[in-house]
């Protein structure tokens, strides 16, 4: 067997007229503000092709580590359905880290390792918050002279009715 794809992305689609594939956001790294965490759900990906024609389905093992310690050790079984390749999903809602680390998802068909997807986990960056300088104190200030404009009434005018 050959692992051809091996990914873990946001999210995915698949074209209901051409059957193609879409991941969307693959993900790479994840800055958790603190640990424990928990990351947001996700979908993990395999792409197989066997080699020999008599196999229907692909009978794995995946293996998800955090820092080379294990948190999940499972099959992950794909049928060809009469195709030369599968497909896998595993929609994943979500994993508690605990610590820094490599979180890495490993497919393994009997003791054979297939491939593997390494997401690096790390602290986020301290943010940097400015404070504004204390406000000085308010010094009184003597009002200014004021001139009042007497505005003028308006003038009537008075209209002539002819006739």
């Amino acid at each position: 067997m050959k692992l051809r794809l091996i990914a873990c992305a946001q999210s995915h689609a698949v074209d209901q007229k051409s059957n193609n594939v879409s991941l969307f956001n693959l993900i790479e790294e994840l800055e958790p503000q603190g640990f424990p965490a928990v990351t947001p759900p996700f979908t993990f990906f395999v792409n197989v092709e066997r080699s020999d024609r008599g196999e229907e389905s692909a009978k794995m093992r995946l293996v998800v580590s955090l820092g080379g310690d294990v948190l999940s050790d499972g099959p992950f079984i794909v049928g060809f359905q009469g195709n030369p390749r599968a497909r896998g999903f595993a929609e994943i809602a979500g994993i508690v880290l605990s610590k820094p680390g490599v979180l890495a998802f490993t497919l393994f068909n009997g003791t054979e390792k297939l491939g593997e997807w390494p997401i690096l986990v790390k602290p986020a960056a301290a943010t940097q918050i400015e404070v504004a300088p204390p406000a000085k104190k308010a010094v009184p200030v003597a009002p200014k002279r004021v001139i009042f404009v007497k505005k003028k009434p308006p003038r009537k005018v008075l209209l002539k009715k002819k006739g």
